[in-house]
């Protein structure tokens, strides 16, 4: 007989609700609730940034490796690439889950998926929606003002690097640099500087092709295409250590 694998493979974990979140986690792990609280604070306050309802109930599943959560899903033999901690989510049923050694409370990138499916619903690029999450929650165990120095030295090293040439070829992975996902997260917080929410919700919704994106953060920015990649590259470059 199918059944889910997750209750049945959790059902001895523990459970700890602090505000919308219930953490989901091995008898064994010794709970940080000042991280969890600092965490569900998190939901609350992106919600409210974004003009959404409060957040209704959130799963966040956790365990100090990303194969063993994985496992708890019922997926053995999951490819997970060059992840060393990381995090999937569905927001169909409002879970998130997380395999990280340390912090395992306070993985943002994957309750931001949770959390903002409404601004990146429909015509919203890909890795347009990555960088949105990745700006707000960080990625890789990472906060976002963490990934800029590594992102500051991939883009120093690499002198004709564009935004175009990362939306559609975007490097791989290399431990916690994600140069498409902070690329794109740099593009989000420099348009929501300069043009506010309604800026960012035009080039998040302004279509799936790299043109199309960069056309539109080029008008709310009130420059010429041409220039914006030199804009992007500058506030990237200015984190170089």
């Amino acid at each position: 007989m199918l059944a889910n694998a997750l209750p049945r493979m959790t059902r001895t974990w523990r459970r700890e609700t602090i505000g919308a979140i219930t953490f989901v986690f091995p008898s064994a792990h010794v709970f940080d609730r000042r991280l969890a609280r600092a965490t569900a604070t998190f939901a609350d306050s992106l919600a409210n940034a974004f003009g959404q309802p409060a957040p209704q109930p959130i799963s966040y599943y956790f365990t100090a490796d990303l194969e063993e959560t994985l496992r708890a899903l019922g997926l053995e033999f999951f490819p997970l690439g060059p992840d060393t901690i990381g995090g999937r989510s569905n927001r169909f049923v409002r879970h998130v889950y997380v395999g990280a050694s340390t912090n395992g409370e306070g993985y943002l990138h994957e309750l931001a998926h949770v959390i903002l499916p409404p601004e990146v619903s429909g015509r919203a690029a890909p890795l347009v929606a990555e960088g949105l999450m990745t700006w707000t929650g960080g990625s890789a165990g990472l906060g976002y003002p963490q990934l800029l120095p590594g992102l500051a030295r991939y883009v120093a090293a690499h002198p004709s690097l564009s935004i175009e040439v990362v939306m559609a070829d975007p490097p791989p992975r290399i431990g916690t640099l994600d140069v498409g996902y902070d690329g794109l997260a740099v593009l989000c917080e420099l348009v929501h500087r300069n043009r506010g929410l309604a800026g960012l919700r035009a080039v998040l919704q302004a279509g799936r092709t790299p043109a199309e994106v960069l056309d539109t953060a080029a008008r709310q920015l009130g420059i010429a295409r041409g220039s914006l990649d030199s804009l992007w590259r500058a506030m990237i470059l200015k984190h170089q250590r």
